[in-house]
């Protein structure tokens, strides 16, 4: 039977900066022949669309490394099925129905195809309208592609917003994922800043970690043991929270208990291999009665949070960040305190409106926190600590 996907049907992209090259109303032919001539290490915003016949699949993000190449392989023992394909094959990434469960990433393995007929038994069609896309051409092995992610992460949020849609790869049809010099077009849903009222987009699940890294890890901008300047989006957090200083060490522990124990009961959740320890820039954190901390989940709406979860959203902002891959924590923030005064940067105001938050960014699984802290495991953990910051340059 034909079954048909359209993404995005009403998505009507904005007016395109005079300063971003532009691709538009070409044919199919012509855009692939400009994606082939673009010079490797530029970006370019492009707007078009895509006819694509393939596969859906859904897998946990862990496993995303085997289930992609096995995925891929079957769909190419029936690409003969597949009438009118270009030569083109595409992953389509953030398409699909919803889950009920946040740990999976949903994926198409497809053909681009000149016209929609004809589907093959359990396979789907997919119609994704013109769209503008920040563009990159991919030429390297194909466990690099996470550092192409990173720089086209970083040049969005210096020069505009994620888009709505789907992102898509787009290869020769028999790529092979093994290969070292693989050539994949990568295309993100993009939008520039609006000059007035602007606010951000959350940025979209499939970016936010790239080869365990919440930050570029490649480039000028790249995130380092030493310190850089960061930017982070808005967060929406489900938290647990603990107050006062007395019995800290105690505090934290149930709350990771707590939170452990009703992870089933919040909604929405997103980004489930890492989570949050976050504090507000407060006066009443020079107090020990009135400290507070937060440990926190990320989700991308608050609908349906219960009751017992402060919701906090922690607005854009630019942090200073330095990571931690071994040592104790403590080593880090004196890092950061040296870092941001060789640099002269100023914490972020106390109470400022909107409140900002230090974060705490934990490449683990609240339940592996939850074992490193009861000492069920002592395996040593990556951490990233972020003090939003002042900062009127440009990065």
């Amino acid at each position: 039977m034909e079954q048909r996907i359209k993404a995005n049907e009403n998505y009507q992209p904005n007016h395109v900066p005079r300063a971003l090259k532009v691709i538009a109303g070409q044919s199919g032919t012509e855009r692939r022949e400009a994606d082939s001539d673009q010079v490797d290490g530029g970006i370019q915003v492009v707007r078009r669309s895509f006819l694509a016949i393939g596969t859906k699949h859904a897998f946990i993000c862990e496993d995303k490394l085997v289930k992609i190449p096995q995925a891929h392989a079957a769909f190419l023992e029936r690409l003969e099925e597949i009438p009118h394909r270009t030569g083109n094959g595409l992953m389509i990434h953030g398409i699909g129905e919803e889950t009920g469960d946040s740990r999976l990433e949903k994926c198409r393995v497809t053909a681009e195809v000149s016209k929609l007929e004809r589907i093959p038994d359990g396979m789907h069609a997919i119609e994704l309208p013109e769209t503008q896309y920040a563009y990159y051409r991919h030429r390297d092995g194909i466990h690099r592609i996470g550092d192409t992610y990173s720089k086209l992460h970083l040049w969005i949020l210096e020069n505009g917003d994620y888009g709505e849609g789907c992102m898509v790869e787009v290869s020769d049809e028999h790529f092979q994922v093994v290969e070292d010099d693989s050539i994949v077009h990568v295309y993100v849903p993009f939008k520039e800043k609006e000059v007035e009222g602007y606010r951000p987009y959350s940025v979209p699940q499939a970016l936010k970690v790239i080869q365990g890294s919440f930050f570029p890890i490649k480039g000028e901008s790249a995130m380092n043991a030493q310190g850089s300047v960061q930017t982070v989006k808005d967060l929406k957090l489900a938290a647990v929270k603990c107050v006062g200083l007395t019995n800290f060490g105690q505090l934290i522990p149930d709350a990771i208990e707590r939170l452990v124990g009703q992870l089933e009961q919040i909604p929405n959740r997103v980004h489930p291999e890492i989570h949050f320890g976050v504090a507000p820039c407060s006066k009443s954190q020079d107090e020990q009665e009135t400290h507070t901390y937060y440990i926190a989940v990320e989700v991308d709406d608050f609908t349906g949070v219960p009751e017992q979860f402060d919701c906090i959203e922690v607005p854009a902002n630019k942090y200073a960040v330095v990571r931690k891959e071994i040592g104790g924590v403590g080593d880090v923030y004196g890092i950061v305190r040296e870092y941001m005064n060789g640099q002269q940067l100023r914490k972020a105001d106390n109470d400022q409106e909107p409140l900002a938050y230090q974060l705490e960014i934990f490449y683990e699984t609240i339940e592996a926190y939850h074992e490193r802290v009861t000492g069920v495991s002592e395996e040593d953990f990556v951490m990233d600590v972020c003090i939003p910051v002042i900062y009127d340059r440009n990065i």
